[in-house]
C-alpha cells in the first residue's frame, strides 16, 4: 500500500477506506472477487482484504514486472545487487531525493578566466538561486541530462563552468559597427552533459555583463528543457 501511495495517493486512499468499510456498505457496492479457480464471489468483510490485495497487485502489474526482471537479470549481476539494501539500491537507480543547491555551487569548478569571484559567475549564481525548484531541476536536465541527484548529493554532479567564446564570423567585417558585447548578448549558454572529462558536466557561459542578461539568456535556454534532446 505504501508503494501504491507513492504512485497514486487517491487510489491508495480508496483501498485503505475499503478495508474499513462495513458489511452493509460492501453489499451495496456489489463488488466481486475473482478466485484463483476463476470463480467470482461477492466481496464481504471476510474477504475484502483479499480483494484489496488483488487490486493493489494488479495495479503494480506483477506479470509485466516479471518480464522486466527476467531481462534485467540477463544484463546485471544479481549477486552484486544483493549487497545493497533496498533503500541503497533505490538511491543508486533514482538518485538522492534531497536537492542541496548550495552544495552544487560550492562544488562547481571553473576554467580560466572564470573563478568563483568573477562578476559573471556571481551574477549567474544570484540568478540561479532565485529560480524556483522546477526551474532548477530543468537546469540539471540541461547540464546533466537528468534531474536526478547523484548518489552522495549534488556536490558529486561534477559541474564545471567555462567561458563561451564569441564565435568569429568570417562574414562579418572587422569594421562592422556591431560590438562584441552586442554579439555576446545574443548567445545562450551551452551544456556538455557527457564530455567524459572525469565524468564532469561542463557549462559554457558567455561573459555576460549584467544580471538581467544572465537571467534572460538562462531562461531562454531552460525553455527548451522539455525538448526530446536537450541542446542550447
Amino acid at each position: 500500500m505504501e508503494e501504491i501511495r507513492e504512485l497514486d495517493k487517491d487510489f491508495a486512499d480508496q483501498m485503505s477506506k475499503l478495508l474499513s468499510t462495513e458489511e452493509d456498505i460492501l453489499s451495496e457496492l456489489e463488488l466481486e472477487l475473482e478466485l484463483e479457480n476463476g470463480e467470482r464471489v461477492e466481496v464481504t468483510e471476510a474477504n475484502v482484504h483479499l480483494y484489496v490485495k488483488k487490486k493493489v497487485r494488479d495495479y503494480l502489474a506483477p506479470l509485466q514486472f516479471a518480464r522486466f526482471q527476467q531481462g534485467f537479470n540477463k544484463v546485471c549481476d544479481t549477486k552484486v545487487l544483493g549487497i545493497f539494501r533496498p533503500v541503497e539500491l533505490e538511491a543508486l537507480v533514482t538518485g538522492d531525493k534531497y536537492f542541496d543547491w548550495d552544495a552544487l555551487e560550492k562544488s562547481t569548478r571553473y576554467k580560466d578566466p572564470y573563478t568563483d569571484s568573477h562578476s559573471t559567475i556571481k551574477m549567474f549564481w544570484e540568478v540561479f538561486h532565485a529560480l524556483d525548484d522546477n526551474q532548477k531541476r530543468e537546469f540539471l536536465v540541461f547540464v546533466a541530462g537528468s534531474d536526478r541527484v547523484p548518489v552522495g548529493g549534488l556536490q558529486n554532479l561534477g559541474l564545471t563552468i567555462a567561458e563561451l567564446q564569441i564565435p568569429r564570423d568570417d562574414a562579418v567585417d572587422d569594421h562592422d559597427e556591431e560590438s562584441s558585447e552586442d554579439r555576446m548578448s545574443r548567445l545562450c549558454p551551452v551544456a556538455h552533459c557527457c564530455d567524459n572529462n572525469e565524468y564532469n558536466r561542463t557549462l559554457d557561459l558567455p561573459m555576460y555583463t549584467s544580471k538581467e542578461l544572465v537571467k534572460d539568456r538562462l531562461m531562454a535556454t531552460l525553455s527548451f528543457s522539455n525538448s526530446p534532446f536537450h541542446i542550447a
